[in-house]
């Protein structure tokens, strides 16, 4: 398949998943975070769900991996630009928060994290394929704030689908994931 017809397809499978549905999935995601053994790390780039795309709350695994390890701290997007580029803020109990045109929440006045520092990187997407590939909204924001992190930095994504085989329309600037997490696998590629 195609990313546009990625998208399409599984734009409408997460709509369509019914609440109940939905929390189910979503209480399996959290028993595979639960098991999951992660990199050592100080420093996750997490993001805030955009709830009525039915994307994944992510901020609930945010949750299990901060009371297994209380001293990493989690940073989150901020985009600066309609070009793609994005930085990573360090969020506050003072920070001030807006929607930005995208319905993405953002910390307004929030400190800038040098991106070298990220240890780990949570991406979002609507599929993965069994390549360790994502297709997201289109906009290039993470895959170009990726290549600007440590070399070594790991990054997942979350699924309430399992890997299709292939998308067939990878470039050379698509950054695979190392780690794809669904209600029933946990994928390393």
């Amino acid at each position: 398949m195609t990313k546009k017809e990625i998208r399409n397809t599984y734009k409408q499978k997460r709509l369509a998943l019914s609440d109940d549905k939905r929390m189910q999935l979503h209480e399996e995601l959290m028993k595979q975070m639960s098991d999951m053994e992660l990199p050592p790390a100080k420093i996750i780039l997490s993001y805030h769900p955009i709830l009525n795309l039915g994307e994944i709350n992510i901020r609930l695994i945010d949750l299990i991996i901060q009371f297994k390890n209380p001293a990493v701290q989690f940073v989150y997007p901020k985009l600066i630009n309609d070009r793609g580029s994005m930085e990573a803020v360090l969020e506050s109990h003072s920070a001030k928060y807006e929607l930005n045109k995208w319905s993405i929440t953002e910390a307004v006045n929030a400190q800038i994290i040098d991106p070298l520092k990220i240890d780990i990187i949570f991406l979002p997407l609507l599929a993965m394929d069994r390549f360790g590939y994502r297709v997201g909204y289109g906009k290039g924001y993470y895959d170009r704030f990726v290549k600007r992190c440590n070399p070594h930095v790991y990054t997942i994504g979350f699924s309430y689908f399992e890997p299709i085989d292939k998308i067939t329309d990878t470039d050379s600037f698509d950054v695979p994931l190392h780690a794809g997490v669904t209600p029933y696998h946990i994928y390393e590629f």
